[in-house]
């Protein structure tokens, strides 16, 4: 720095000063002003730094003079003396940017022209935030800079408060050394990384490279005591507000940084403004022991414990209102009970009677298909859930965008923050409700509360339908119960404000797709087999049974012809069969025993998968129903095979035997089946359309 003129009480005098920040050197001084409190900033010299062109007070951009739009500071925790420096400033500021005069604001406000103009640069400096600093700038003793060293130790020196800044001086001279200790550290490094990486491994790494880069024993970081484990510690710390989303991924893993792509502070506007525009879907597994109560042969009953189920759920975004849910009694659910909760969710809803004492709706309590007619067989836009195989199955969406004419939002993976609303309602059924009761398992491994569950489930004969009666009226009730999301409206009082004041249209499938519509149906293409010459009618087959009817006992013709079948996958005693011209040939039974008893495609499968079972009905001369052998079956696996007491319990109530079944019966049932939408075509794809 170098000042041109030390007669400082002449009116004309001036300090002309080497500036690497732009400012102006020629700076005319009051000659009330003393030098001390003109030239009391230190300005490093020319040479160190590349000058910037001068910045003139027009030339400064019109957006950036608009000081309503600063960024404001609060200088209410200054000390007083930097609270009344902090406000000269600004009062200097503010007439600079409205043109006043540089002599009368440095005569005013007691501030040299030339400390007017390098605040002013502070101000119009770029923010790490990306705004401007502002009235930021103007704070006393602020830095708006990180420290730099410029200087290095020397040997001698062992004082260890000396060597402030030496790390990043060594990053920055070395940065080979810096590249190979951040790609260790934020597990960049090509090839097997370590899955957790303390701060002795990052050291290690540190060292290595230190020396590798040809630093010597006699210069830092060997001349320190501990090898400067400790700067190295709190420097990759600091990672974290430069390179937040790569050190959250190495230090907590994946799913904690998955998270830091919502809460940016961004406001997102929701696509959904109406109900069900957007619903969202989601499964849940209940921390729960439940008992299930498993027919035995020789009669009654035997208890036998299912972990954790599942529960289905859809909500609306807009009302908050879950329009349908399904419980699975399984460790895992598939496709097909995907589109069963779907299936629920557009029915009308009915009070059920229940059966647990001290258990009832309340007044206002219910599912919008049953409470508003305007929503019964009603459809939504759109349906968000998480990237789940069994969301993704082909038989899935293709119902979902065919059948229901919705958009499928599968969202980013590993980002159940996408789907907030619906996740935040799993929490509030397991804190209010479900870890409430005796037999929970509790959120973890070291939740006390699941200390007793299995004994807990076993001692009150807490079973399946007590948890399927209880979310019931749970769910029914959180309907009607008043949402601070809402404003303290409830989620049906908000869907009758949109349909009574708002009057929203809302899509409905018309009376014959009601009658038509099965979810649970799947397409498939069987070619028509026979041979007349042997006296064998046309039928086809389909999973190891024949299915016919009388047209096409009767239609020789049709041998070789490929049939579209479409297949309720809840009920498979009879199939629907269409012309390859999309003409309708009628209802296709199954010939044998498989024709009887009610029962799905899951079970079906199961019982073709067991060849000692089929060998025993082939061997049977009273040709015993399959269903219900299977079940027997089951049933002796039942006491030590958790997996065959579930499907036992599934099998008994989709054939609609009940509890009171005894197996030495074998009832059977009247043939049922419901007429699809013969319209969509079967899904084009090279994937399979069911997963099992």
């Amino acid at each position: 720095m170098s000042i041109e003129s030390t007669a400082l009480d002449e009116p004309s005098s001036t300090i002309v000063i080497a500036d690497p920040f732009g400012i102006d050197p020629s700076l005319e001084i009051l000659p009330s002003q003393r030098a001390k409190d003109i030239v009391h900033v230190f300005v490093p010299d020319a040479t160190d730094s590349v000058l910037r062109p001068r910045l003139f007070r027009h030339s400064i951009d019109p957006d950036k003079k608009k000081l309503e739009f600063w960024p404001l500071a609060e200088p209410q925790g200054l000390s007083p003396a930097r609270k009344e420096l902090f406000e000269r400033r600004c009062a200097a500021i503010s007439g600079y940017m409205r043109g006043e005069s540089l002599l009368h604001l440095a005569a005013t406000y007691r501030i040299s022209p030339w400390q007017i103009r390098r605040l002013r640069n502070r101000c119009l400096a770029s923010h790490p935030d990306g705004r401007i600093w502002g009235y930021r700038g103007l704070i006393p003793h602020k830095r708006m800079k990180a420290y730099a060293r410029l200087s290095k130790p020397t040997l001698a020196d062992d004082n260890r408060s000396r060597y402030a800044g030496m790390l990043t001086r060594l990053f920055s001279v070395h940065p080979t050394v810096r590249e190979k200790v951040y790609r260790h550290y934020l597990r960049k490094r090509v090839g097997a990384n370590e899955a957790y990486i303390p701060i002795a491994s990052s050291h290690r790494v540190f060292i290595e490279a230190c020396r590798s880069d040809g630093i010597g024993l006699s210069e830092y970081p060997f001349t320190t005591r501990y090898l400067a484990i400790r700067a190295l510690a709190t420097h990759l710390n600091l990672l974290f507000t430069s390179d937040l989303y790569a050190s959250v991924r190495a230090a907590f893993g994946t799913e904690a940084a998955a998270k830091l792509r919502v809460g940016t502070g961004r406001k997102r506007r929701s696509a959904a403004t109406l109900p069900l525009q957007l619903v969202q879907f989601d499964g849940h597994r209940i921390h729960g022991i439940y008992v299930l109560r498993i027919p035995h042969p020789d009669g009654g009953f035997v208890e036998k414990i299912v972990e954790r189920p599942w529960l289905l759920l859809i909500q609306d975004v807009v009302s908050r209102a879950i329009l349908g849910w399904y419980l699975v009694p399984y460790n895992r659910y598939d496709a097909r009970d995907v589109l069963k909760a779907f299936d629920r969710a557009i029915r009308p809803w009915k009070r059920r009677q229940l059966k647990v004492a001290g258990l009832k709706y309340h007044k206002n309590a219910g599912m919008p298909s049953g409470v508003f007619p305007r929503l019964e067989w009603a459809v939504w836009d759109e349906v968000a859930y998480d990237n789940a195989k069994a969301h993704l199955s082909d038989w899935v969406m293709g119902q979902l965008t065919k059948t229901l004419g919705c958009a499928v939002n599968a969202g980013a993976v590993k980002v159940p923050e996408r789907r907030a609303i619906i996740e935040a309602l799993f929490r509030v059924l397991n804190q209010r409700y479900l870890h409430r009761m005796p037999n929970t398992t509790g959120s973890g491994v070291g939740d006390h509360r699941g200390e007793n569950a299995e004994k807990a489930a076993v001692r009150y004969h807490i079973s399946l339908t007590h948890l399927e009666e209880l979310l019931e009226v749970i769910i029914a009730n959180y309907n009607s119960t008043p949402n601070p999301a809402l404003r303290h409206r409830s989620p049906l009082e908000q869907i009758d404000y949109f349909l009574h004041q708002e009057n929203v249209v809302v899509s409905q499938l018309k009376p014959e797709e009601q009658a038509r519509v099965c979810l649970l149906a799947m397409h498939e293409t069987r070619k028509v087999v026979g041979n007349i010459e042997h006296g064998r009618r046309p039928y086809v087959n389909y999973l190891d049974e024949r299915y016919t009817n009388e047209v096409l006992a009767r239609s020789p013709e049709l041998i070789g012809t490929e049939l579209t079948l479409v297949v309720d996958t809840d009920d498979l005693r009879s199939v629907m069969a269409f012309l390859p011209d999309g003409s309708e040939l009628g209802i296709l039974s199954a010939m044998g025993k498989w024709g009887q008893t009610p029962h799905s495609l899951t079970t079906r499968k199961l019982h073709n998968s067991r060849k000692a079972l089929k060998v025993q009905y082939n061997a049977d001369p009273e040709n015993q129903d399959p269903v219900l052998a299977l079940v027997e079956e089951l049933t002796e696996e039942a006491p030590t095979n958790k997996r065959a007491a579930a499907q036992t319990v599934e099998i008994v109530k989709e054939a609609g035997l009940g509890e009171d079944y005894h197996p030495m019966e074998q009832p059977v049932l009247p043939r049922q089946f419901t007429v699809p939408d013969p319209a969509p075509q079967p899904l084009k794809s090279k994937r399979r359309s069911i997963v099992f």
